[in-house]
Formats: C-alpha cells, structure tokens, sequence
C-alpha cells in the first residue's frame, strides 16, 4: 500500500485521474466536473478527462451528451491512447439511447469485450 500511496503522492495528477474515473462511473458529474475541468488542462490526462465525463453522462442517462463528448475524444487524434475505451463506452450511449445502428460506425474500434457485453 505504501508503493501506491507514493506514486500518488508523487504524481497528484493521477490520483485526481482515478477519483474522476471512479466518479464517473458513480455518475456524480457535479462532483468530478471541476476535477475533470483541471485534467482537461494537462495534455497527458485531458483524454480521462473527457471519458470520465463520458461515463458520468451514461450514468446519468444523458445519452446524447455522453455521446457527442464520447466521439469528440474517440476522433481526436492527440487522444489516441482512449480511442478504444472512448469507441466502447460509446457504443454502450448508443445501444442505451436506442442508436442500435450507430454501434457499427465503432464496433470495428472498440475492444471485442466491450462489444461483446453490450450486445
């Protein structure tokens, strides 16, 4: 506990990354918008940023905010390293949204499990 407790300590950026991701997907928006608004500001956790909104909008059953924030990362080529998640969690706003034909514009980008789980 103590290796995790440092790395943290050492870099607080991450730390608010995992309370925002966390928080997203407890749907507490109002909680992690002001975090999230900060990560946006690092070039290196600007994409968590986006998905932790992302998911706090599923949550929330705000699908088509989900969605538009979900495909502004997912096409953001500076974000490369969240295209996948960004592709799965979006085919999940659009599988609950009722967009059941818009899942096949990121089947072929997000993780096979992710595809899998949504059906």
């Amino acid at each position: 506990m103590n290796a995790v407790a440092k790395s943290y300590e050492s870099d607080i950026d991450r730390l608010l990354t995992e309370v925002a991701l966390a928080g997203g997907l407890y749907g507490l928006g109002e909680v992690i918008a002001p975090i999230a608004a900060y990560l946006k500001t690092q070039e290196r956790t600007a994409g968590a940023a986006s998905l932790a909104v992302g998911l706090a909008m599923i949550t929330r059953k705000d699908y088509a905010g989900a969605i538009v924030v979900l495909k502004a990362l997912a096409d953001d080529p500076q974000q490369e390293k969240f295209h996948e998640e960004a592709a799965g969690f979006l085919a999940l706003a659009y599988k609950l949204s009722g967009d059941i034909r818009s899942i096949d514009s990121v089947r072929d980008k997000a993780p096979a499990h992710m595809i899998e789980a949504i059906g």
